[in-house]
């Protein structure tokens, strides 16, 4: 059931295999992968709208019951390239108006996957921590009976609930197999150590170069227009393998935190990348997001860390300032960094100030919520998650999250353990940045219930850990 050895780092001993082991779960990978990239390359795509969800979900199911450690990297990977997959096959097929994209629900089906953990271990809550989860399960609960009610569509409905729900399935599963905590740490700094890069220098590219399929997919929607930038090399806000500007700056927000603690050269170069990136997707409540995430691990951290941490910054400084300084990078860039100081002529900042102002009583008024499927207010977060919950759901919700951070920030050994550090960083980043957007759904809402449940997960290891030393003394 166990595939923690799967994990071991002695690459020197085992060489190359090590990509490949357990066997059995890689030969269910690539017999995903392999055919996938096939399909692509021969542009006989359009059977991968239905094989690809369906292939995902069955590896997928099978990960999650037999190796539950390399479940959680085929689910990351999932959500870092399923949008990228989608926009190449509507390319190649011309799919201008696809409808429901069935590749895009890949990863939301695997994740919701851990919905057994929920359900198996929910008499069993208290023991497990797992309350705040149970809260956020209740309002997502109550704002789809809503929905019903409202008789808002069952296709948005259905959106809706997988937009919210599968984070907090995540979450509580992590939570629940603490056990296993130092190998869901390992695979999670190796996941996001080849996500950032892979993302990364294809942000760059992205800039530079304008890949077709991102032209075709930006060219035929007009509301992408509004927040994508424009079909041409050197106008795109990046969004890399995702789908928004706004998705992939949380995205590398929570990866550039998390590999601020590796040494490794691969770690310095994915960083780079990833950075790069990051500013060309140009999404300053991320930015925002990252510095307050900075600080909160430097604070946070024994003394010796935090001089590592900050030597680690300096030479990043040394070598991304020449790079974001020159052309073609250094234009959009500057300009954006520059409305940073100059609130009043800020565009985006007053768009969203005129949002809250016009429709706060609206959302304060909406006393049982417009639920799951309701209409969603767009660049004001925490307007949409009132609106969408209403008062009677967002009690519980915001309970669970206030539980959460009572709980990370009461664990000390946060201050040793780097990675427990910035996962409660990345959380306390995708919250600060919620009056800018809804960051509770879609992938952010996963990084948010996810990296809670790492946390809490970190600290039941380190318990139970100094409870077996106490014992053996």
């Amino acid at each position: 059931m166990n595939d923690k050895h799967a994990l071991t780092t002695n690459s020197s001993a085992r060489g190359f295999s090590i990509g490949l082991q357990p066997k059995l779960a890689w030969m269910a990978i690539l017999c995903l992968v392999i055919p996938t990239a096939l399909c692509l390359l021969i542009r006989f795509s359009s059977i991968l709208q239905i094989f690809f969800p369906a292939g995902s979900l069955i590896v997928g199911a099978f990960l999650y019951w037999r190796y539950p450690i390399l479940y959680l990297s085929f689910t990351w990977w999932l959500w870092f390239i399923a949008p990228f997959i989608a926009r190449v096959v509507e390319y190649q097929n011309g799919l201008t108006d696809p409808g429901l994209r069935l590749i895009i629900l890949a990863p939301y089906l695997v994740t919701i996957l851990t919905a057994f953990s929920f359900f198996k271990h929910l008499p069993r809550i208290y023991r497990q921590d797992g309350l705040p989860f149970v809260l956020g399960f209740i309002a997502i609960f109550y704002a789809f009976f809503v929905g019903l009610a409202k008789g808002n569509s069952m296709t948005e409905i259905v959106q809706g609930v997988l937009s919210w729900l599968p984070g907090i399935f995540f979450g509580f599963h992590l939570l629940v197999n603490w056990q296993d905590y130092p190998s869901y740490r390992q695979n999670t700094q190796r996941t996001f150590l080849w996500g950032t890069l892979v993302m990364g220098i294809y942000g760059v590219v992205q800039y530079v170069v304008a890949p077709e399929w991102d032209r075709f997919w930006l060219r035929n929607s007009e509301e992408l227009l509004l927040c994508c930038g424009w079909p041409e090399p050197l106008q795109i806000r990046v969004w890399s393998t995702l789908n928004y500007p706004f998705t992939f700056a949380y995205v590398m927000m929570a990866s550039l935190l998390l590999l601020l603690s590796r040494q490794e050269p691969l770690a310095f170069i994915a960083i780079i990348a990833g950075l790069m990136s990051f500013l060309l997707s140009a999404v300053r409540a991320a930015w925002g997001g990252w510095f307050i995430g900075f600080i909160t691990i430097l604070i946070s951290l024994k003394q010796h860390y935090q001089m590592r941490l900050i030597t680690t910054i300096l030479v990043l400084g040394v070598f991304l300032t020449p790079l974001a300084a020159m052309e073609p990078f250094s234009k959009v860039i500057t300009s954006r960094l520059e409305t940073l100081s100059n609130v009043k002529e800020d565009h985006s900042f007053n768009e969203r100030a005129g949002i809250y102002a016009k429709l706060v009583n609206v959302a304060v008024s909406e006393f049982n919520g417009r639920g799951m499927g309701g209409a969603k207010i767009i660049d004001a977060g925490t307007l949409d998650v009132l609106a969408t919950l209403g008062w009677l759901g967002i009690i519980p919700f915001f309970s669970g999250i206030i539980l959460i951070f009572l709980k990370l920030f009461q664990y000390a050994e946060a201050r040793s353990d780097p990675f427990m550090n910035t996962a409660r960083a990345i959380v306390i980043s995708i919250f600060i940045t919620l009056p800018s957007t809804n960051t509770m759904v879609l992938l952010p809402g996963v990084m948010f219930w996810g990296f809670s449940g790492m946390a809490m997960a970190a600290h039941k290891y380190h318990q139970h850990q100094r409870t077996v030393g106490l014992r053996i003394e």
